[in-house]
């Protein structure tokens, strides 16, 4: 969690796109169920490559001496024999440029997959739940996913 706090931060793409294993059958974005009705189709085939996008195209609208923040809080923890879920509430700040459609901040909550590969953890399945009439990751990822 700390590399995907740090890649946002620094909106570094390499960093980031290593927090997912790397190929599409490996990895699982499952966005608020709100958000995937209001974009029909757009998330359903969502992989690693989506991600990449997505995080791409956010970074090209990010001024170079703008912040960009996520702040992570524990709910739970729930560790199995061969993975981990991480249940954690977000506040993401993005300050990008780019519509004043897509919102400079998203509150929710995420549910993390996470499987350990060579000694690495990464997300295998990602759930997005708005919590409050803001926005969520979710409406950002749809926002510079498509």
């Amino acid at each position: 969690m700390r590399n995907l706090q740090s890649a946002i931060s620094e909106m570094n793409v390499d960093n980031y796109m290593f927090c997912f294993l790397n190929s599409a059958q490996d990895f699982q974005f499952v966005p608020d169920p709100f958000v995937k009705e209001n974009n029909p189709g757009l998330f359903d085939a969502w992989d690693d490559a989506s991600e990449k996008g997505y995080f791409t195209q956010l970074a090209n609208y990010l001024p170079n001496d703008s912040l960009s923040m996520l702040l992570l809080t524990v709910v739970s923890t729930e560790d199995f024999q061969d993975s981990v879920l991480l249940r954690r509430k977000y506040d993401l700040l993005l300050r990008h440029t780019y519509s004043d459609k897509i919102s400079n901040r998203a509150v929710g909550q995420c549910d993390f997959w996470l499987v350990q590969k060579d000694g690495y953890w990464y997300i295998k399945r990602w759930l997005d739940f708005g919590t409050s009439d803001a926005a969520c990751w979710s409406s950002i990822k749809a926002g510079f996913g498509k």
